[in-house]
């Protein structure tokens, strides 16, 4: 099998991974597909005594493996040919910054994944936001991403409008520091391809996006605490957006 190209890797309770694994192993060399899963699956029992947090998540991450710099600097050096990057489990906040820090250069943008188009986060509490700006930056082809526990703000979701063309499904969960009029200016001024909304204790209500629930065809409810916009609802705020503008261009010839 290790002669043979993988297309799609699951990483999932994988203890003792050599820092050299994509490039030492030539059947990574096409690896199209990869999920990470850094959860607390190597951990024994919980004791019951009652020790102190901090040495206790210390021995958490000792007994995980949590990616070393290595293996991070091995994994952004080798897989060209990424596509679909998942990223998640407890311990993967320890990992998304140092993961998609692009290293400073003299005015050349960096691309990690030129071919990346998925990108799916699920712990990222410490991705700061110029560091998420600057990598979808310099990922324009992304065209689904899901991210979940991240300090993002209003600015990232205008990175997404003005630098993702391709931009079709995002999903938003548990970010509080983006606002309904961020996520509005995105939907209306982003890309025309854009099919699929799904936001999610964000502090963002279905009172703020009415096209949602105006006609069964336009948008659904989902959940409790979440707004989904559908294909019909992005086009009706996309359609009545510009045409508000056409309408001030007129006003002012």
């Amino acid at each position: 099998m290790l002669g043979t190209p993988l297309k799609a890797l699951h990483l999932d309770r994988c203890h003792g991974v050599p820092p050299d694994l994509f490039s030492a192993t030539g059947a990574l060399s096409q690896l199209e597909e990869l999920w990470i899963d850094l959860d607390e699956i190597y951990n024994n029992p919980r004791h019951h005594e009652e020790d102190d947090d901090e040495d206790n998540n210390h021995d958490e991450r000792q007994k995980c493996w949590v990616m070393e710099d290595d293996t991070i600097a091995d994994m952004k050096h080798a897989l060209n040919g990424l596509t679909h990057l998942q990223l998640t489990g407890r311990f993967s906040r320890h990992v998304a910054l140092r993961l998609f820090t692009i290293p400073a250069t003299e005015g050349r943008m960096v691309v990690i994944w030129p071919h990346l188009t998925t990108l799916i986060l699920d712990e990222c509490e410490y991705l700061d936001n110029d560091t998420l700006i600057a990598f979808l930056q310099s990922h324009p082809k992304l065209h689904t991403l899901h991210i979940r526990r991240s300090p993002m703000a209003d600015t990232v979701l205008d990175t997404m409008a003005t630098c993702l063309p391709d931009l079709s499904v995002l999903q938003l969960r548990y970010i509080r520091h983006i606002t309904h009029h961020g996520l509005r200016r995105l939907i209306q001024r982003g890309s025309s391809r854009l099919r699929d909304v799904f936001v999610r204790n964000c502090m963002i209500y279905r009172k703020h996006f009415p096209e949602a629930t105006m006609n069964g065809t336009w948008g659904l409810t989902g959940p409790f605490g979440a707004v989904w916009l559908k294909h019909d609802a992005i086009r009706k705020m996309q359609l009545d957006f510009r045409q508000g503008i056409d309408s001030q261009q007129e006003q002012q010839q």
